[in-house]
């Protein structure tokens, strides 16, 4: 299930960003092909991208933020305040989720 589930998201995926078209539509695509049966939702921080990065991530049903205020931790943040899931995992531009990957974490926090 994905973020147009109207289930509310288990998982909230926030990945900030600055000028990060290379990696962008990779990292989202791994991350929204993930194939679990909960809702999640991705959270995408614009951290002042002056490229293609947000018009690359508009084509994914992804949320997208801003925060003006420059700095990794600022974007963190800001991608916190915007999460709607009770687990947060934030990841970079370049990461790609294996298959399984929000899965474990799931059962991980479920356990734990």
């Amino acid at each position: 299930m994905k973020d147009n589930n109207s289930d509310s998201p288990q998982i909230s995926v926030v990945i900030p960003v600055l000028n990060e078209e290379k990696f962008i539509h990779d990292c989202i695509a791994s991350v929204i092909r993930q194939d679990v049966p909960f809702a999640f939702e991705t959270i995408i921080v614009d951290n002042g991208c002056t490229d293609d990065t947000i018009a690359i991530a508009k084509k994914f049903p992804v949320k997208i933020v801003t925060e003006a205020q420059k700095g990794l931790s600022f974007a963190r943040q800001a991608g916190l305040n915007a999460a709607q899931a009770p687990i947060l995992v934030n990841i970079d531009a370049d990461t790609r989720l294996t298959d399984n990957w929000l899965e474990k974490v799931h059962e991980y926090f479920r356990k734990h």
